[in-house]
């Protein structure tokens, strides 16, 4: 019994440890967590940077503040000294001053009641080596008469010299404040011992007690150890539920991007209103997702129509085998044969094809970059032609060109476009070849009937057939010059069809190719005739 319940608390330690992990891994890994974590930080680093110089600038405003009013004491108590008469006790109009008047021997000749009894505030060698009127910061004793306990302090000393003397009895005007203080009960005041007077130096020393500088202090540091953390707190749940309304289109989107799967390529995914980053990546998604269904779309047609061009030879074949095998002796095997050839022939020009734009769609149709005299191939492609054609093959215009390319394959874009205009021409075929500084151009003009403007764009697609009365078998498979240009495009250059102006009528194939040296001075060719 207590096996299993030792075994069931394990368990259960083991998926609270599971469910731990999976929920420290979900916020971690949440981007409203971390930008929520991150504002927190810079606002708090922002915050506690601001409250440290607010503190500063603060207390050092006080502390002047504290400084200048301690030196108009002091001032005024020299004025006393200097008129020949001083009180003791010294009045002082605030509670947290303290004054006291020394001689050059450092004996007390007056001073404050929160003072009195004291030693001097400040020994004789301080006072002899400081600048009159530069603050100490000293350690000292409560000023207040019940004891405010602060024991932090600025002393002012300012140095003066009476020139008449200190009297022992106070003006008329003098004794009426002091008797209007003492009646206030603020201080007690008593002259002076009669007969001191001094020609010697005299010393005024204001005791300020920072405690007006530390308890504004203070309640401001209490304040902002209350007020930061819970404007902390305001900005990370703000941040994390602004977060949230600015990421719920991501969530409808890629809701909409999970149900979108190969046959259903015509949905989109939704785009919220505005032009932020958000909007600008649905609709980059939409275009993506178009591109796709285009792509998807080519692909099926080309298969469907791959599928058509392969089936008719196979029918042929097939048609011709089961006739011949029904009548095995009234059958001519070897015409059999012979037909059986070039339709098996005619397959494997057509998967040679589909191999070429199978790997121009997937980007692996590479090229060599070899020297390549097209002049060469143009000649050599016309000389064939010629034997198999009656129709006349102008060469007169061709001059060297020289491309980096692979031969074969530019043999075959010759080819290509020499066999469409030898078959659609009506008696004459001109081949132009130029290099003009960075390229070779390659021309190829028939005098029939053209292709018509509309369907120039439409001529380069695959299994495209503009004479829709040319029967498969008497002619291409309608890929040759979808060919010609994956061929001429691998090579960096381009193609188009336009009208033969020459003749008013017909088509004029141009190929444009990257010369491999611009610098070379071409020079014509004879004509062949």
């Amino acid at each position: 019994m207590e096996l299993s319940t030792l075994s069931r608390l394990e368990r259960l330690q083991q998926g609270s440890g599971r469910f731990k992990g999976l929920l420290l891994r979900h916020f971690a890994g949440s981007v409203r967590v971390r930008t929520s974590i991150a504002a927190t930080v810079v606002v708090g680093a922002a915050v506690a940077v601001a409250s440290l110089g607010l503190v500063h600038v603060l207390s050092s405003q006080l502390t002047q503040n504290l400084v200048v009013t301690a030196r108009s004491e002091a001032a005024s108590i020299a004025t006393l000294i200097r008129s020949g008469e001083i009180a003791n006790p010294i009045p002082l109009p605030r509670g947290d001053l303290g004054a006291q008047v020394v001689d050059s021997k450092g004996a007390i000749i007056a001073s404050t009641e929160n003072v009195a009894g004291r030693r001097p505030l400040i020994g004789m060698n301080d006072l002899e080596t400081t600048m009159p009127n530069t603050p100490f910061r000293v350690s000292v004793p409560d000023l207040g008469a019940g004891g405010d306990g602060d024991t932090r302090g600025i002393i002012v000393a300012l140095p003066v010299t009476s020139g008449e003397g200190l009297a022992t009895n106070l003006d008329p005007a003098f004794s009426s404040l002091v008797s209007a203080q003492s009646k206030a009960g603020i201080i007690q005041l008593s002259s002076l011992p009669s007969g001191a007077t001094s020609k010697s130096p005299y010393y005024v020393l204001v005791l300020a007690s920072l405690q007006g500088v530390d308890e504004p202090i203070r309640a401001l540091g209490v304040s902002l150890l209350v007020g930061i953390p819970l404007l902390l707190v305001i900005v990370a749940l703000a941040t994390f539920y602004l977060t949230g309304r600015a990421f719920k289109p991501v969530e409808q989107i890629m809701s909409d991007a999970d149900e979108i799967g190969g046959s259903s390529l015509h949905n989109r995914v939704f785009v919220p209103e505005g032009k932020d980053e958000i909007a600008s990546l649905a609709r980059t998604m939409n275009r993506m997702l178009s591109r796709l269904e285009e792509s998807a779309e080519s692909s099926r047609r080309f298969v469907a129509d791959a599928s058509h061009e392969l089936k008719s030879p196979i029918s042929a074949l097939q048609t011709a085998l089961e006739v011949s095998l029904l009548r095995p002796d009234q059958t001519d095997w070897k015409s059999v044969a012979l037909d059986g050839l070039a339709e098996s022939q005619r397959m494997q020009t057509i998967v040679e094809d589909l191999l070429i734009l199978a790997k121009d769609d997937a980007g692996q149709l590479k090229v060599g970059r070899n020297p390549v005299d097209l002049d060469d191939i143009v000649i050599e492609e016309a000389t064939r032609a010629r034997s198999t054609t009656g129709s006349r093959i102008e060469l007169a215009e061709v001059s060297g060109g020289r491309v980096l390319g692979e031969p074969e394959k530019l043999r075959s874009v010759v080819r290509n476009l020499m066999e469409n205009a030898v078959r659609h021409c009506e008696s004459q075929v001109s081949i132009v070849l130029t290099q003009r500084d960075f390229s070779v151009r390659l021309e190829v003009l028939d005098d029939g009937r053209g292709v018509p403007e509309a369907d120039r764009a439409l001529i380069f697609d695959r299994f495209v057939r503009l004479d829709q009365s040319r029967s498969r078998s008497g002619g291409g498979t309608g890929l040759g010059l979808a060919i010609t240009k994956s061929i001429v495009e691998a090579h960096g250059g381009r193609i188009w069809v336009e009208e033969n102006q020459r003749v008013g009528h017909g088509a004029r194939f141009v190929v444009e190719l990257p010369a491999e040296d611009p610098t070379v001075v071409t020079a014509h060719l004879e004509s062949i005739s």
